[in-house]
């Protein structure tokens, strides 16, 4: 027996069955069970180094090529079957009041002289033949993304490096039994050696840059697309030259105020301050004045902001991977395919250049240098993601709040290290001078974030006066697209039938009470995370909470929202609550069917196809789970 083989001998884990080698035949692979992705539960598995007369071929990195190949093929197929559809089809329509959110680009030649503008509604839009066809073409998409999905949770990801390792369990009665297992036999809690040690840094590198690439060609081709599915991006355009070149805030100021400015009658808000925060106007800002030193076109602006979220997609597919090497590096490759070909984010950051793009890359980032132990950056992050879209402060309370039960932040994004809760091992609350310190570590990490939020509105802060914008905005005041609206429908029927109550009466008071309930619906569940979930899986918790948000909540939605939780559950294992997120992301596509539906009842109801197939799946589970005899 050589030395390696003697060092690196294979232990079994009680209770853990045997199974065949994955190379039958040769007597230097020997497996204690096998390495599953994304289903959290992942066997032991440590391989001698074999003889060089035996040994194994395994799976090279263009073997994962050729997997992921056919699904890709599908979606660049369809992606390019949604450009000729737009850029051949589209622009030919006569100008129509039943899609407004969609734009001519390249902008007509007024927009590169002097020469006045057409009015947004002077545009071309599209019938309601071409949406259904488009969104039949995202949808095939979608089924491209799942099939490299279900590709790709197939390969063995050490059989990529050339070299099996031991991998721990990541959570459950299975991570306990190892951490206790290695606890007796002297050795540390931490596995010894990780997936991430074994593998070559020339194998990690070309995984990454294979699932990179081809999102990058996917993005581009949509980053080009003749049209824009939102029209938010001319109202980033416009803020942004409210600053530059009339050196006015664009928190206190509105659109409308400068007339003469060759954006405004593309701008939909044109009354409304705006509802972003002043890192995404700071960045705005420095767009601006790149666009303005490259002649100030439409065009060129429009591209620049494409390009930028295009940029930041990759970036936050970038930081999943190295997120996902610190906390579980056998789900790499799972967790960056299933946030970077994602459809959803490449349709709204790619083509409609949606600012959650930056919000979410900061916030990624933030995890990314938590998991590297560099807290206080991390904490800075989530600050300037927070000043970019306010929505991610729900979050931070449930990463403070096990501060004060006496769980480490690491503990956090290391959960399999803890094995199971640390109530389990005789935990008792802290008390006196113990608690006070606890508190003081809630205490100066949530000072991080509000200083770093805070110096990013210094340049922009004029009082309170400056906040009015969130409480008086349209999304702050009506119900669009959120499941709040579909149920708003029979309501205002049933009041106005009953209580012979005028139209504009039966609105107002059905509005306002369901978001009262929606919100005291959404405290109770953030509370219950914070409760029962956060000290135990938080990125768990972070999910919840902001599904809670969107379908209790947030009475105004629109598709690009549903962003938010997917870039958590890429970080999870392949489970029910990464299945219902990833149901919403393509269920929110099919809202774009239902814009030319105006005048139907069924609009009233578009909210039900898009949170439906998500909401029906969790009932199911939690059916099942009930009842499971009846299941």
């Amino acid at each position: 027996m050589s030395k390696i083989t003697r060092r690196h001998r294979p232990r079994r884990w009680p209770q853990v069955p045997s199974a065949k080698p994955n190379h039958p035949g040769k007597e230097s692979a020997r497996l204690a069970g096998p390495l599953h992705l994304g289903t959290g539960t992942v066997r032991h598995a440590v391989l001698a180094r074999p003889s060089r007369a035996h040994a194994p071929q395994y799976l090279p990195i263009t073997a994962l090529m050729k997997t992921l190949l056919p699904p890709f093929a599908l979606m660049l197929a369809a992606w390019l079957a949604a450009y000729a559809l737009v850029a051949l089809v589209w622009l030919q329509f006569t100008p129509s009041h039943l899609m407004p959110a969609l734009r001519r680009w390249p902008i007509p030649p007024q927009l590169h002289g002097a020469g006045p503008l057409p009015a947004a509604s002077g545009l071309p839009t599209p019938q309601g033949w071409a949406l259904a066809l488009l969104v039949a073409l995202l949808l095939a998409a979608c089924g491209g993304y799942a099939w490299a999905l279900r590709r790709a949770s197939k390969i063995d990801v050490s059989a990529l490096a050339g070299r099996r390792v031991e991998t721990a369990p990541e959570s459950g009665n299975a991570a306990t039994k190892y951490r206790l297992h290695r606890k007796k036999r002297g050795h540390p809690a931490k596995h010894p050696q990780t997936l991430h040690q074994a593998m070559s840094a020339g194998a990690e590198g070309k995984m990454l840059w294979v699932i990179l690439g081809a999102a990058t060609l996917m993005g581009l081709v949509l980053t080009l697309l003749p049209a824009l599915p939102s029209d938010d991006i001319f109202s980033y355009i416009l803020y942004g030259r409210i600053s530059v070149v009339y050196h006015a805030n664009p928190l206190l100021a509105v659109p409308s105020q400068f007339a003469h400015d060759p954006f405004l009658p593309l701008v939909y808000w044109r009354d409304t301050r705006s509802v972003y925060g002043p890192g995404w106007l700071l960045v705005s800002n420095a767009l601006t004045v790149l666009a303005q030193a490259l002649g100030g076109s439409a065009a060129i602006s429009v591209l620049l902001y494409r390009l930028f979220a295009l940029a930041c997609h990759l970036i936050c597919a970038a930081l999943i991977w190295d997120i996902l090497t610190h906390i579980a590096p056998q789900r790499r490759l799972v967790g960056t395919l299933l946030y970077a070909w994602n459809p959803l984010p490449l349709w709204e950051f790619a083509a409609s250049a949606h600012n959650d793009a930056l919000m979410l890359a900061l916030f990624l980032g933030g995890i990314a240098l938590i998991a590297r132990g560099r807290e206080v950056p991390g904490l800075a992050l989530w600050g300037a993601a927070i000043a970019t879209k306010y929505i991610l402060a729900i979050l931070v309370p449930l990463y403070l709040w096990p501060l004060v039960i006496g769980i480490a932040p690491s503990d956090l994004l290391y959960p399999a290290q803890r094995g199971s809760h640390l109530r389990v091992e005789g935990f008792q609350p802290p008390a006196g001078a113990q608690l006070l310190r606890h508190f003081g570590a809630i205490a100066w990490r949530a000072g991080v974030v509000a200083g770093s939020a805070i110096i990013l509105a210094l340049p922009f802060w004029h009082g309170p006066a400056t906040l009015a914008a969130l409480l008086s905005s349209p999304p702050a005041q009506n119900l669009d697209n959120s499941p709040m609206e579909a149920i708003s429908w029979p309501l205002r029927w049933v009041l106005g039938g009953a209580l012979h109550l005028s139209r504009q009466t039966a609105h107002d008071l059905v509005n306002n009470g369901l978001k009262i309930v929606g919100a005291l619906a959404f405290a109770a569940v953030w509370l219950w995370q914070m409760a029962r979930r956060a000290e135990r899986d938080l990125l768990s918790a972070w999910t919840w909470a902001l599904l809670a948000y969107l379908v209790l909540a947030s009475g105004w939605f629109w598709p690009w929202y549903a962003t938010w939780p997917l870039i958590i559950v890429a970080l999870r294992p392949l489970d029910r609550l990464t299945n219902a997120v990833l149901l919403l992301a393509g269920g929110v596509l099919t809202l774009y069917g239902f814009l030319p539906l105006t005048a139907s009842p069924l609009f009233g109801f578009r909210a039900v196809p898009a949170f439906g197939p998500a909401l029906g799946y969790l009932a199911w589970g939690w059916w099942r789970g009930l009842f499971p005899q009846r299941s």
